[in-house]
């Protein structure tokens, strides 16, 4: 429990940005990296000789509060059109910033849209949870 001078966190923990754009504050943030390793079996042993690492896949998770006319369209960080525009929509880099530094804590390239969806809490704030899909991720010590 927090003491009368200390504070609780009860807000946006970090900033999100997409190309070096902040696109909005992020809560329930979660980036994923997962790499996948297959099993090298030898002829005739039960054990397995070693694992070989045979892909990664990396995945970010973002929660933001919807200003208006910032939608992620409008900020030009999610598809908008047919199969031809989503299909030539480009990848991007994505960044999570905390408040207090300004090196990234997360970074990940080759950003492409995978989900969003839209909710409204009593009150009348509308978050927007958007999913991601990146080719490779970074942390803070990765330059």
């Amino acid at each position: 429990m927090a003491g009368p001078n200390e504070r609780a966190i009860s807000a946006a923990s970090c900033t999100f940005r997409i190309n070096n754009k902040v696109v909005g504050a992020g809560q329930n943030v979660r980036a994923s990296e997962n790499i996948t390793n297959q099993p090298v079996f030898e002829l005739g042993e039960i054990d397995v000789v070693e694992h070989v690492p045979t892909q990664r896949t990396v995945q970010l998770n973002v929660g933001t509060v919807r200003l208006r006319r910032r939608s992620l369209q409008a900020q030009g960080v999610w598809p908008r059109g047919g199969t031809v525009d989503v299909l030539q929509f480009p990848e991007m880099v994505a960044e999570l910033y905390d408040e207090f530094s300004d090196v990234p804590l997360v970074k990940i390239e080759g950003v492409r849209a995978a989900t969003r969806d839209i909710s409204v809490d009593v009150g009348g704030i509308v978050m927007v949870n958007a999913t991601f899909d990146g080719r490779r991720m970074y942390d803070e010590f990765d330059r």
